[in-house]
């Protein structure tokens, strides 16, 4: 079994002041949010299950809508000090998202802090699909208001977030040279389904796959200008993937439940935000007796014969990417051969 190196996602809440079109967490009834000490708890006494952990991502819901945040983090920093923690927002409270990241910052001089804003497209776009009016407005504030923290935090990393969807797919590039020109990195999705985080049903991923041929090979462009080929190497095979999973599926090998886990807002463990597999409960048991039940070992079979939903996210696919070398050395000579899907 390989060893735990990532919770691709721990969500802290499933509250939601967004109302976006292409996930129903908004929709779902809140719950009240696991308090601290518990979470704290979790991660004090699993330390040994997660010493190998280099990657967290914090989400939700709407993660910036708890005002312990900061104390998550910090939690975190400190069970796990060399792990990367990111935060995804949608952007709609930039004056508390600026509050709650400077005060992570200050309080762990040396922690690896990511923020992720949600960005799906121009102006009307973005509102369109995220379903609030103004909301790209607020997005972009957001955006700029951290390029300033980061002057002072230079460990800060930012970061842009586009799911493509029917309606706002050729807007990707767009996004993309905008969040270049601000110094963030950019990082791009199809949508995904799923019945147990997303709870998101339907057809907007049905693309016509020979516009975003064009798409895909304008962000290959722009990702090779910006971090050249071998900086790039790894997002230019992921950006390959969206095109081969949206046209044929996922082939690629999965990790997930062997190296990295999902984690509900509840307590419950799955093996990614995809696959509707419950594995346990981290509140009930060890880290360490979940990785090791039944259940686990039937997810990662089901895994391996990718006889699970598949996805192409960031969180778990940028991992599986980064350790084949033969798709590396395609997204290599797909630059050197100027993107010819």
């Amino acid at each position: 079994m390989s060893s735990l190196t990532a919770i691709s996602n721990f969500a802290v809440t499933n509250q939601c002041n967004g109302k976006c079109n292409m996930c129903n967490i908004w929709k779902m009834e809140p719950t009240e949010n696991t308090d601290i000490d518990k979470i704290t708890g979790f991660f004090h006494e699993n330390k040994d299950s997660l010493r190998g952990v280099k990657f967290i991502q914090l989400t939700g819901g709407e993660p910036f809508l708890r005002d312990d945040l900061p104390d998550i983090a910090s939690v975190v920093h400190e069970t796990m000090p060399g792990c990367m923690i990111w935060l995804p927002t949608n952007g709609l409270l930039p004056e508390k998202i600026i509050e709650i990241t400077q005060q992570t910052l200050i309080r762990n001089d040396d922690i690896r802090l990511g923020v992720t804003v949600s960005l799906d497209g121009e102006g009307e776009y973005h509102d369109i699909q995220r379903g609030i009016d103004g909301s790209f407005k607020l997005a972009m504030k957001t955006l700029m208001e951290l390029k300033k923290v980061k002057k002072y935090f230079p460990n800060l990393h930012l970061s842009t977030g586009f799911t493509l969807t029917a309606s706002n797919y050729k807007q990707a590039p767009l996004i993309q040279k905008r969040t270049y020109r601000h110094g963030a990195d950019f990082s791009v999705r199809p949508v995904n389904i799923s019945e147990h985080y997303y709870q998101n049903l339907g057809d907007k991923r049905v693309l016509d796959l020979e516009d975003l041929n064009s798409i895909i090979k304008q962000m290959a462009y722009s990702v090779q200008k910006e971090k050249g080929i071998l900086g790039g190497l790894t997002t230019l095979a992921y950006l390959q993937g969206v095109h081969e999973f949206l046209n044929e599926g996922r082939t690629l090998a999965c990790s997930a439940a062997s190296e990295s886990i999902y984690i509900d807002s509840a307590g419950d463990v799955y093996p990614c935000i995809v696959m509707n597999h419950l594995l346990g409960n981290i509140y009930e048991n060890s880290l360490k007796e979940i990785l090791a039940s039944e259940e686990t070992k039937k997810a990662r079979i089901i895994i391996s014969e990718l006889k699970c939903p598949t996805c192409w996210l960031e969180c778990d696919a940028y991992r599986d990417v980064r350790k084949d070398g033969g798709r590396l050395l395609r997204a290599y000579f797909w630059s050197l051969n100027r993107f010819s899907l």
